[in-house]
């Protein structure tokens, strides 16, 4: 070590490096956004959308001045993905 910078930096490695700890368990991969931790596509769909909300109200559709076959499809969407969901 040359320089202050350095001596500096190695003292914060020093620090970080004591609170490893080794153990004779096998590395595992975990998915933190699933309960179990595999990952689903479904999981990394959603986890896009963690922490964010959203104001829409689908009940003011229904109030809407609209043909049948809108309301029809409407339904039918919302239907499909609350069994998906």
């Amino acid at each position: 070590m040359t320089t202050v910078q350095e001596m500096a930096e190695f003292v914060i490695l020093w620090d970080l490096v004591q609170q490893v700890q080794l153990t004779d368990r096998t590395d595992e991969i975990r998915w933190r956004w699933t309960a179990d931790g595999i990952y689903t596509s479904k999981s990394a769909y959603l986890a896009q959308f963690n922490g964010s909300y959203s104001t829409y109200n689908g009940n003011d559709l229904w109030k809407a001045q609209a043909e049948g076959k809108h309301k029809f499809f409407f339904l039918a969407f919302n239907t499909n993905q609350d069994s998906h969901g």
